[in-house]
């Protein structure tokens, strides 16, 4: 039986066919997947990892292309939720304003304990 772990899912930020989509991957479990990048990951399923994969290979392509949208529509959710942060700018991604903004305010709840920047905040307090 294969786990999928998730550090951070809350369907609170989810869309409908985001939910449907996590769905579908937990009944309906693929017999290959296809990596775009150097590393394969820790699943117990057939795989192969594709560097520059979205330029060889249509699958992963649109794969990263649905998975911008959907990254994008989590972060205008949790700009909403948490303008502080501004994560309608940075899309989550570390930089100086956003790392700055968890300086100032702390970490919200959305933010990865694990993270580097995030956990030595959090170590401090």
């Amino acid at each position: 039986m294969i786990l999928l772990e998730f550090e951070f899912l809350d369907l609170e930020y989810l869309s409908t066919l985001e939910v449907v989509l996590i769905s579908l991957f937990c009944i309906l479990l693929p017999d290959f997947l296809l990596i775009d990048g150097k590393f394969t990951i820790d699943m117990d399923i057939d795989q192969s990892a594709i560097v520059k994969g979205d330029s060889k290979s249509i699958s992963i392509a649109a794969a990263s292309i649905i998975a911008k949208v959907t990254r994008d529509s989590i972060m205008k959710n949790l700009h909403e939720k948490y303008p502080l942060y501004n994560f309608i700018q940075h899309k989550g991604y570390p930089t100086k304003a956003h790392k700055e903004a968890i300086l100032k305010y702390g970490p919200c709840p959305v933010h990865r304990q694990t993270f580097k920047g995030v956990k030595e905040v959090v170590n401090d307090q």
